[in-house]
């Protein structure tokens, strides 16, 4: 087993869902039978609705057709979800049955949220939620895997990145159940089976493998908290590809985003305190080069700090010619302010020098600091303004 511990996921996925919460039920479905729903439905309830269900409907697509009005009666007309919680699970092995039977992938994700929904309102204990969702994942994979024989990679991957993102956007949240490993994993078996064609992704179509990228990314940084393996070397391996992929696609704020986070994973991975320490600095004062106003920041906290060792006070150990302890508070002020600017920015006037040898050594590690600030703030900057 392995510990994981994980940070905030990036970059949010969205495909257009919306999770399902039920409102008080109305008078028109209120205490109908399953029955009296269905005539409702297909009859009652509008001309055109009795008009498109007047259709010849074949045997096949009937299945599919009761376990869809099944679950719009559980969710419209019952009131008490928990008294029926066997018949909610009598629903999930009709799907199974009939799974090979949906065809329409946009029908069966809007059932399968609402089944979802109906069956966390029902009470069902975590482990048996995760048991019926072991059993639906694996029918859905070995789905993906028979397409994935006959057809090209990028033709399937859509579908199966839309596939995740549904988990993550309903699913998962009305079935109130979290990330599974499996999820990680099968994406991993993909990408190394395929990596091939994910290579050409990159360059051929780079929006398809950032969307894939989108999915990894929020399955690693969910992974329950003990693990059978470790997916840092897959994870890392997409997001460099997903780096490469903002590059060829032109989008340059997310390809710095990414390299941010590069460096945050590649971090958190470092042994032994000295490198983490730098490391830590890097990313407080630069964010690793990709945040250059952050030295801002820092330019800002340094003048913080020379002001008060460079303060005139009375009986301070540092002497400064331009600067006397007599002076108005708000004349010290400016001055020092004006000073250490000056300072810094290495453009000093010389009306202001210091008088001893402290002084001097502390005027020579501003400098320095100065330097160094100014100097990779400008770098950084013209590095984003001009990456391509």
């Amino acid at each position: 087993m392995i510990f994981t511990k994980k940070s905030q996921n990036k970059f949010k996925v969205n495909v257009g869902f919306e999770s399902k919460t039920r409102l008080p039920l109305s008078d028109e479905y209120r205490n109908k039978t399953l029955e009296e729903f269905i005539e409702y439905e297909t009859k009652g309830k509008s001309r055109l609705a009795s008009l498109a269900y007047s259709w010849t409907i074949d045997d096949f697509d009937q299945e599919v057709q009761n376990f869809e009005f099944k679950v719009d009666y559980y969710w419209n007309c019952v009131e008490d979800l928990k008294e029926v919680s066997n018949d909610i699970m009598e629903l999930w092995k009709e799907l199974f049955l009939i799974f090979d039977k949906i065809n329409d992938i946009s029908t069966f994700e809007l059932y399968l949220g609402t089944l979802a929904a109906l069956t966390s309102e029902a009470g069902f204990k975590q482990e048996l939620k995760s048991d019926l969702d072991n059993r639906l994942t694996t029918l859905v994979y070995n789905s993906f895997k028979e397409e994935l024989y006959s057809k090209e990679l990028k033709t399937v991957l859509n579908k199966i990145i839309n596939w995740f993102n549904f988990k993550i956007n309903v699913y998962y949240r009305d079935l109130k159940l979290g990330v599974a490993e499996r999820e990680v994993k099968f994406l991993q078996e993909l990408y190394e089976a395929y990596e091939t064609d994910f290579e050409k992704l990159k360059t051929e179509l780079p929006s398809v493998f950032l969307r894939y990228f989108n999915s990894v990314d929020y399955y690693y940084r969910n992974l329950p908290r003990i693990t059978d393996y470790n997916y840092y070397q897959f994870y890392n391996r997409v997001l460099l590809g997903a780096i490469s992929s903002s590059r060829n696609s032109n989008d340059f704020k997310r390809m710095s985003d990414l390299i941010y986070i590069y460096h945050r994973e590649k971090k958190g991975r470092s042994k032994g305190k000295i490198r983490r320490i730098g490391s830590n600095i890097l990313d407080y004062c630069t964010g690793y080069g990709e945040k250059p106003y952050r030295l801002i920041f820092f330019y800002i906290s340094l003048q913080v700090i020379f002001l008060f060792i460079n303060f005139p006070y009375e009986g301070s150990v540092l002497q400064f010619k331009g600067l006397n302890s007599t002076e108005k508070f708000l004349e010290k002020f400016i001055g020092t302010i004006y000073f250490n600017s000056t300072t810094m920015l290495t453009s000093v006037y010389g009306d202001i020098s210091p008088l001893n040898a402290l002084s001097r050594l502390v005027i020579v590690i501003q400098q320095l600091l100065g330097f160094i600030v100014s100097a990779s703030y400008v770098t950084l900057l013209l590095r984003k303004l001009f990456r391509f």
